[in-house]
């Protein structure tokens, strides 16, 4: 199993760190944008879930609901929008 030691990824987070300190101005307000948009994305499915559920469920759909609100936190890290 490949791992990192500490020094390894301390390095390799400086590395994207300074990386992403030289995007052009356009790249981050887009990222930035897009971040926001799919946090904004998570909530709304939050709200969608909370609302369809039957209200014999009770807290359940709230639970429920707060499950599926990270799905905007991973779409932020999978589409790189976390600048």
């Amino acid at each position: 199993m490949a791992y990192y030691k500490p020094d390894q990824i301390a390095k390799a987070t400086v590395e994207t760190g300074v990386k992403k300190a030289h995007n052009p101005l356009l790249t981050v307000f887009i990222l930035g944008f897009l971040g926001g948009a799919f946090i904004a994305l998570g909530f709304l499915l939050d709200i969608r879930v909370i609302a369809g559920a039957p209200k014999e469920w009770g807290s359940i759909a709230t639970f429920i609901g707060a499950a599926v609100f990270p799905v905007g936190l991973i779409l932020v890290l999978l589409a790189g929008a976390n600048c």
